[in-house]
């Protein structure tokens, strides 16, 4: 925002875009405070058809993961804590691993496609506590592919409905 506020000569403008962006965020996590326990882990996970690839993804702007990981300050799990964020925006991994990247609760874009990706290894998949618990989000790619401040605003205040629908 501040890289445009620049360019178009409305270093003003942004400024006050970013404070809005940040009341929003802070709004947001005030809202999760009783819904959420302060050491839970959110993961966020991705699955391509085209290459029946498994993804993990960083706090950059794929998937959600700036307004998940950075907006609203979920904790990642800790072996993607440790490998992804702020150093990777994503990460082709292989099923046997997937676990490791699990958190008690999952964000997963093209959720709906699991079934068709995983064939016979989606007994792994069943097996994480957050889908045996249902703590599966799945992320609308229409919203969560862009990363523009009117999609951040949007992701930030959909992850909020998500999780508070799924609490009551």
């Amino acid at each position: 925002m501040r890289r445009l506020g620049d360019a178009l000569d409305k270093k003003e403008e942004a400024e006050q875009w970013i404070k809005h962006l940040d009341k929003i965020a802070a709004e947001a996590r005030a809202q999760l405070v009783d819904i959420m326990k302060p050491d839970d882990t959110f993961a966020l996970m991705g699955v391509f058809v085209v290459d029946k690839g498994f993804y993990i993804y960083g706090d950059g702007g794929y998937r959600g993961g700036e307004a998940i990981y950075k907006h609203l300050q979920l904790k990642p799990p800790a072996k993607q804590e440790k490998e992804m964020i702020g150093k990777e925006a994503y990460r082709q991994v292989s099923y046997e691993v997937i676990p490791e990247y699990a958190g008690d609760y999952i964000f997963i874009d093209q959720g709906d496609l699991i079934s068709e990706v995983w064939g016979e290894s989606e007994g792994l998949w069943k097996s994480l506590d957050a889908v045996k618990n249902d703590r599966v989000y799945k992320l609308d790619p229409d919203l969560f592919w862009g990363n523009d401040p009117i999609s951040l605003e949007l992701q930030i205040k959909e992850i909020v409905n998500m999780l508070s629908q799924k609490q009551s």
